[in-house]
């Protein structure tokens, strides 16, 4: 009984419970966040045809983010288009995604700030340049273009999903000092 009282007293007001989905959802992305950086390190690597074909063997070890299943989908659906990208989204939406996108409309809504709204606009920003970059990708006539592509694409997402990291780390950060004075 003591142990649930003890976590009771973690969710037992609205202020808990507002603070510990800021933390939960902060987490969760933070966590998206670093395979992304992860993934774009890996892909900055490809820089000819064998180093192409050797990250496309172990692009399956990034399967925790979302955003590198999406993008992996698109390239074995093999071209890019609105109703393929539909077909992507459906087929890799399973109940932990809704309930991790639910979370995040949930925490969305209950901070309306203007920061959290600078935020998102600037990673939807930054996810339309990687599907413009992924469209160039699959329109490329040869390897050449296709590895000068990629380079930019790494370039692109390693500066979004760093400033998005930094962003949300230093909330983060800020929300346990705030966490730990009360």
């Amino acid at each position: 009984m003591k142990v649930y009282k003890w976590i009771d007293s973690f969710f037992n007001t609205y202020q808990k419970r507002k603070r510990n989905l800021t933390i939960l959802v902060s987490l969760f992305w933070i966590w998206q966040y670093l395979w992304q950086i992860l993934f774009f390190l890996e892909l900055n690597q490809v820089k000819d045809y064998h180093s192409l074909f050797s990250f496309m063997q172990i692009m399956d070890g990034y399967s925790a983010s979302y955003l590198i299943q999406l993008t992996y989908h698109m390239i074995a659906k093999g071209t890019l288009s609105f109703i393929n990208m539909a077909e992507s989204l459906t087929s890799l939406f399973s109940f932990s995604y809704f309930f991790w996108a639910l979370l995040t409309l949930l925490f969305c809504l209950q901070t309306n700030k203007r920061r959290l709204m600078l935020f998102g606009l600037f990673n939807l920003a930054w996810l339309f340049m990687i599907l413009v970059l992924l469209g160039t990708g699959f329109n490329s006539s040869s390897i050449e273009d296709l590895v000068s592509v990629l380079h930019y694409l790494s370039i692109m997402g390693l500066m979004g999903s760093s400033f998005s990291l930094g962003y949300l780390l230093f909330k983060f950060v800020q929300l346990c000092c705030i966490y730990r004075k009360k």
